[in-house]
């Protein structure tokens, strides 16, 4: 500023130019505590939200006290000024109150303070809303969000303001002042905790570490308490935090390589190798964990030893390799060949979507809503209006169904696409599983009538059957979703479940759904029927993912690692057995297994029907273990329907 304020600055700058511009300034109080307590950790929490700054648990905690403090403050202050107290919200102008603290709060309603927080402050949230609501405030600001569920930080962040390392003075410096500081013989495995179970162990460490540097203090100014040993005690504390603490992200030790340091010898000369452990380290095939003890550490060791998936630095995305993506192909064949039977046509439809149609159908969108991921930043701009990352596809293509169907020889409309989805998972994520990206299909079609949309449903799920039994070798059970589990908007929802032997639980394998006509009233989708009048079709959504591949892997795999049904494995291998001339007749009959019927028995299960056959030989691409299994799996999904799937 120049002239008479020149010295005005900061927020008194901003006053005076409301001021000057004969805006109201509102409430002063709340002018005093939005600057005073709320600005400074609004701004600490947003650039660690936006990765500019790095996530430390305390500093986090810390201001968001602070915050939730402030709140209480606003509260006081609009309870007993009662509508005065909230300015022109209702009225011509926004005060600079009320843009203040709809600027200060915008990012934290969408991220940080969830409806626990928000409902210890109704007046400011109300307040928030209808500021917020304002077309000035959406012009700058954009769509106000008030999130379902609070989204921490990403945990280990280093930001994007980190300051370079310091040089030391001397070569002899560079060398680590710790064991922490030098480079660690680590890999990324699974996480083995949930985001909060890790930023709580973090939290904890960062403390311990203020402890322990606090001691260090202590000692150097002359207190008798501080002692080596209790030091010592401290510090022994810090590192089992921080191991626990890396244990819960995913963090695996690899064993020590090399050689060992000078004198650590040890006596009695070089000890035997044990030649089978030294070769199952270098070749990484042997699995250390049985299905019986751990069957999620069992599955996580298959699919990375058996080059499924590869682990990714940010949790809850995978890598596909080669061969989990061929299993996927196959599936994809089959499955595109038998819905163009049908007259499904393929198309492809964008990955981003508007908030305006996200939120166009209530219920859908709350069903989504803590799961959907939002781009709100290009370069270092901020997006004036935040863009969803598709978590499906209804309320991308219904608005353009509406311009595509207008009349009754427009239907039936039958359109599919193979593509990927986002779905922010905050549950534990699995791979194949429950992942946060996934590969799949979805289909949407749309009739004139409900018998037409009915008939397909069902034609869609035996295609999902198939899928299941005659490629994968899994049974599965077809049914009804209940009312609780069906697909957010639609009419019902019917599935194929199946049955994982090892925990005893069912899963969903995929889902063919009637929407009925509401997202028909939603995206106003109509048609000139037969006689003339107006009409809304009856549509359906089906879909079906990579989770089918993680299905195949546990309900087939055992203790040696994994197995895959002939149809969508890679490669196909087949052992012929050649009995020698000097065996016995009763054991060349063992050597073909011939003599208890398993031969036969493989060839009858789902899946194995069309093998090749060998005349005098026995085609084994299943162990006996496997086969067995997969007869327990069918009688068990017989036994251990779903208490929430209605059976056909």
């Amino acid at each position: 500023m120049t002239g008479a304020g020149a010295d005005v600055t900061g927020f008194d700058a901003i006053k005076a130019v409301a001021v000057a511009a004969n805006a109201p300034v509102g409430n002063e109080d709340l002018l005093a505590i939005e600057r005073d307590v709320l600005a400074a950790p609004a701004a600490a929490l947003r650039k660690m939200h936006a990765d500019r700054a790095p996530y430390v648990p305390a500093q986090y905690d810390a201001a968001l006290a602070q915050i939730v403090d402030g709140l209480a403050q606003v509260e006081r202050v609009l309870a007993s000024g009662g509508d005065a107290a909230s300015g022109g919200a209702g009225g011509e102008k926004l005060t600079l109150a009320e843009i203040c603290l709809v600027a200060t709060l915008h990012p934290l309603f969408a991220k940080a303070l969830g409806p626990e927080a928000r409902a210890k402050a109704p007046r400011t949230t109300a307040l928030f809303e209808r500021a917020a609501a304002r077309g000035e405030a959406l012009g700058v600001l954009g769509k106000p969000v008030l999130c379902a569920a609070v989204t921490l930080p990403n945990v280990g962040s280093s930001g994007g303001d980190k300051p370079a390392p310091k040089a030391e003075a001397s070569a002899g410096a560079a060398k680590p002042r710790s064991s922490r500081s030098a480079p660690k013989n680590v890999e990324m495995g699974p996480p083995q905790g949930s985001p909060e179970e890790i930023a709580a162990a973090d939290a904890a460490a960062s403390a311990q570490g203020a402890a322990v540097a606090a001691l260090k203090t202590a000692k150097k100014e002359g207190d008798a308490s501080a002692t080596d040993d209790v030091i010592k005690a401290e510090v022994a504390k810090l590192l089992a935090m921080k191991k626990e603490a890396d244990r819960l992200r995913g963090v695996v030790e690899k064993p020590a390589g090399g050689k060992g340091k000078a004198g650590s010898k040890p006596a009695g000369g070089k000890p035997k190798e044990d030649k089978n452990k030294k070769g199952s380290k270098e070749t990484g095939l042997g699995l250390n964990v049985s299905m019986e003890e751990d069957f999620g550490a069992w599955y996580s060791q298959v699919v990375v030893a058996g080059e499924l998936i590869e682990y990714y630095d940010i949790s809850g995305c995978y890598i596909l390799r080669p061969w989990a993506y061929s299993i996927w192909e196959r599936i994809k064949d089959f499955f595109d060949a038998e819905i163009k039977k049908q007259g499904v046509e393929n198309c492809y439809f964008p990955l981003f979507v508007s908030a305006a149609r996200l939120e166009a159908e209530k219920d859908h969108i709350e069903d989504f809503a803590p799961e959907v991921a939002w781009v709100t930043r290009s370069g270092q701009s901020e997006l004036d209006v935040p863009i969803a990352v598709r978590p499906t596809s209804e309320t991308v293509m219904y608005p353009v169904f509406a311009n595509w169907i207008r009349s009754h020889r427009d239907l039936p409309m039958k359109i599919n696409q193979w593509c990927n989805v986002v779905r922010w998972e905050f549950k534990h994520p699995t791979p194949f599983i429950r992942s946060r990206e996934f590969l799949w299909q979805e289909g949407h079609t749309a009739f004139a009538g409900k018998s037409e949309a009915d008939l397909e449903v069902r034609r869609i799920l035996e295609l999902y059957r198939r899928v299941y039994e005659e490629l994968l070798a899994v049974p599965v059970v077809p049914g009804v979703k209940s009312e609780k589990e069906k697909f957010a908007g639609g009419l019902y929802t019917t599935t194929v479940e199946a049955f994982i032997p090892q925990t005893g639980r069912g899963i969903q394998g995929a889902t063919s759904h009637c929407l009925g006509q509401n997202f028909a009233k939603m995206f106003q989708i109509e048609f000139e029927n037969k006689t003339g009048g107006r009409s809304m079709p009856w549509q359906n959504s089906w879909g079906c993912t990579t989770r089918t591949i993680g299905v195949a892997i546990m309900v087939h795999g055992d203790d040696k690692g994994l197995v895959l049904p002939p149809r969508v494995a890679p490669q196909q291998v087949v052992v012929v057995t050649i009995p020698n001339t000097k065996l016995s007749p009763e054991d060349a009959q063992r050597l073909r297994g011939t003599s208890d019927g398993r031969s036969s028995q493989s060839r009858d299960a789902p899946g194995f029907s069309s093998l090749p056959s060998f005349r005098g030989s026995e085609e084994s691409v299943f162990s006996t273990s496997s086969r067995t299994r997969l007869n327990l799996s069918r009688r068990a999904a017989a036994r251990g329907r779903s208490r929430t799937t209605r059976v056909f």
